[in-house]
């Protein structure tokens, strides 16, 4: 399972391990949305989708939670 961190905005992926309690972001696809290949770019931070899974990772890190993830991009 491949999941956001909320401090590093950086991907990692679980496999054959315990996942950790983690949010999750469903939302409606709107323009710019933030895809698994776009992440890898530094300028997805600019695309409207990005403010999104940003948002989450500051409400995920706010209620102790330490992983998200983003139907956009964590599949």
């Amino acid at each position: 399972m491949r999941l956001i961190n909320t401090s590093t905005l950086r991907f990692e992926e679980f496999i054959g391990q315990k996942i950790l309690p983690y949010a999750i972001l469903l939302h409606t696809w709107e323009e710019e949305e933030v895809s698994f290949a776009d992440m890898k770019d530094p300028s997805s931070r600019n695309m409207k989708g990005f403010a999104k899974i940003d948002m989450t990772c500051k409400l995920a890190a706010k209620d102790g939670l330490q992983y998200e993830w983003v139907d956009t991009c964590c599949t």
